[in-house]
């Protein structure tokens, strides 16, 4: 090996330097033959004049995955000096994600991703490997991203080089998706399926579509390997019950289609959006044919999968107006779940909305019934014998889903309950402070998908669920001890009026969350009270204990009277109300899970106000709450 460098330009210390490089990349699972062929690209050697010299020009010290292009190395070096300087002119920067930036080269063809620095540690642990494997694996794909080769530079930089995928996000007004774009998606889609790869992350900005009518598809960082016969039974990173073989079709109808569809203006003629959504429909059954004929020379997928692939590529290529609003109802089911997914992402913790995950999950829930019932009234009214069979997979396809989406809300339901109680359980977070992150947020809402498309907005209306007469008591009892709060006068020393304020303001927002809360389930909105019960909870605790602390610290007899009454209304509230809760909860799960589970859904999109800032509107002090005997 050492034979290869000229020795009359290099010194005994060099050629230990030398040798240092090519065991290092021994490591690497490179061989001395790949190490020989690429030495020009990965350490560009020099003639030097003094031995103590160093004989490398570029700061890259280990290429892991592919090959660096001629002059590459040196603007890496370039890029990573002018990063630091800000004085670099060869890249212009494309965007950031939670993990790294990119950049593309200016007059190459070649993308840069740079690790964040607080994900150093992660790339250690091969996350950047991963994206860099996966990238190989999907070569295959025709216009879609590919890797040129991951890099560590002698600053511990990490860098992954790709090739330059042009286009631009899709719009229905500014950049529609043409039929030609739709058929370059799917087989690009198709080509991820064929080696096992699920790209996870299929959204507007990861599928770019060109004028010429090409889409490609880019940003693996978070892809999975999967089998043909992986189910969510097996592999609980995916969602797919035993009768599906995994398609990137699903992922792109979660986090791509329902987002481009919401796009289009609220007055646009609903024809428009069918016609649109009739010809995607068209072009996925070509897929699904595609993929049918594939997997049926592999004798080991499910034959009851294989026939469901079938089916799809058999009904779908003309569908009736019919089978359009039932796929539309499946989409519904796909976007709750992506937004659901968003509120617990795994991946960003601290931008979690855990509020909002527990209504909707019921809703995604609620959604899965209904399109379960859909498609077991169509088949009564169905004569032909594939579109019924095809509509039993539908059927069971949203029972499935309904049944993981009360899973998950009431998992999400039991680990903010639980927080917000202030009992101990198993996590690395913080969750109460989690809660508290989550009220300056907005709640998510859903539109309704169905309607945007074939203009039927059934099933998007409250319909009234009566409340029990003990779930009526258990608000009555905790509105009788409200009343008789405030007994005593309000003490004037300024010495703890930061801390009385803080505590009526703990009151304050602990009633606004009662009432809402009342007001919701008392007009049937079983969903929306769900979030203003968690926070009556979550508000009561706290002002127990805020109360009690200035009770133990002051020795004024006026104070300790007045924030013992708010002391023993957090606490009567936590004992008791938690009671009224678990019963509305019951009845929302039976709700959604009855016969006659209706859409019962609605979530206003409000600033929700933090317990230390001012709240507006709700209950302030003097401003009774009602309730009748008849109640």
């Amino acid at each position: 090996m050492l034979s290869l460098v000229n020795s009359q330009y290099i010194s005994t210390k060099n050629k230990e330097f030398e040798q240092k490089k090519v065991i290092n990349l021994q490591k690497q699972d490179l061989s001395i033959k790949n190490v020989v062929e690429n030495r020009q690209q990965i350490y560009p050697s020099i003639k030097l004049l003094q031995a103590s010299l160093i004989p490398f020009t570029s700061r890259v010290t280990n290429v892991y995955r592919g090959k660096l292009p001629d002059g590459l190395a040196d603007k890496i070096d370039r890029f990573e000096e002018g990063k630091n300087d800000n004085e670099d002119n060869e890249t212009i920067h494309l965007g950031e994600g939670m993990f790294a930036t990119v950049y593309k080269f200016v007059g190459e063809p070649y993308v840069i991703k740079e690790s964040l620095p607080d994900n150093i540690a992660k790339i250690k642990n091969n996350n950047f490997s991963k994206e860099a494997e996966m990238l190989e694996k999907a070569s295959s794909v025709p216009t879609s991203q590919k890797l040129v080769a991951q890099v560590k530079t002698e600053k511990d930089n990490y860098y992954l080089i790709s090739t330059l995928v042009q286009g631009t996000k899709p719009d229905p007004l500014t950049n529609p998706l043409s039929k030609m774009h739709l058929s370059s998606i799917f087989k690009n889609l198709r080509k991820l399926d064929e080696p096992g790869i699920y790209h996870n992350d299929l959204n507007t900005g990861n599928c770019l579509i060109h004028s010429d009518g090409s889409a490609g598809i880019i940003d693996y960082q978070f892809a999975t390997e999967f089998s043909p016969t992986a189910t969510s039974t097996n592999d609980k990173e995916l969602n797919f019950p035993y009768y599906m073989i995994p398609a990137n079709a699903q992922m792109f109808e979660m986090s791509n289609l329902p987002y481009y569809l919401n796009k289009y203006p609220s007055d646009t003629d609903h024809q428009e959006v069918k016609a649109f959504y009739k010809k995607y429909l068209t072009e996925k059954s070509k897929y699904h044919k595609e993929r049918f004929e594939i997997y049926k020379k592999q004798p080991w997928i499910h034959s009851d999968a294989l026939r469901y692939e079938y089916l799809q590529g058999k009904v779908l290529k003309n569908p009736s107006d019919d089978i359009v609003k039932l796929q539309a109802e499946k989409l519904q089911i796909f976007y709750a779940f992506r937004e659901v997914f968003s509120t617990l992402d795994r991946y960003n913790q601290d931008e979690r909305n855990l509020l909002s995950s527990v209504p909707l999950s019921f809703y995604a829930a609620i959604s899965a019934k209904k399109f379960a019932d859909s498609a077991k009234k169509m088949k009564e009214t169905t004569s032909d014998p594939d579109t019924k069979e095809f509509l039993d997979y539908e059927a069971k396809l949203g029972s499935y889903w309904q049944k993981k989406m009360i899973e998950s809300g009431t998992d999400c339901f039991n680990w903010v309950y639980r927080a917000a109680t202030g009992h101990p359980f198993n996590s690395a977070d913080d969750i109460s402070e989690k809660i508290d992150e989550a009220e300056s947020k907005k709640l998510g809402s859903i539109n309704n998908i169905v309607h945007l498309i074939t203009g039927n907005s059934e099933g998007n209306e409250y319909h009234n669920h009566p409340v029990s007469y003990e779930i009526k008591k258990g608000y009555k009892d905790i509105a009788n001890k409200i009343h008789n709060t405030s007994a005593y006068k309000r003490p004037t020393q300024k010495e703890y009026d930061k801390e009385l304020r803080k505590i009526e303001l703990l009151r304050n927002n602990m009633i606004a969350s009662f009432t809402d809360s009342y007001n919701n389930v008392n007009n049937g909105k079983i969903l929306a009270g769900l979030i203003p019960h968690l926070k009556t909870v979550y508000y009561a605790r706290l002002l127990n204990l805020q109360a009690n602390k200035l009770y133990l610290a002051s020795k004024d007899y006026d104070v300790k009277n007045y924030v013992s009454e708010f002391r023993d209304l957090g606490s009567y509230t936590l004992e008791n109300f938690p009671k009224t809760v678990d019963k509305v909860f019951k009845q929302t799960i039976d709700t959604i899970s009855g016969d006659n589970c209706l859409l019962a859904y609605q979530l206003d999109s409000k600033d929700l106000n933090d317990f230390d800032t001012n709240i507006s509107g709700g209950y302030m002090p003097g401003k009774p709450l009602k309730f009748t005997d008849d109640d």
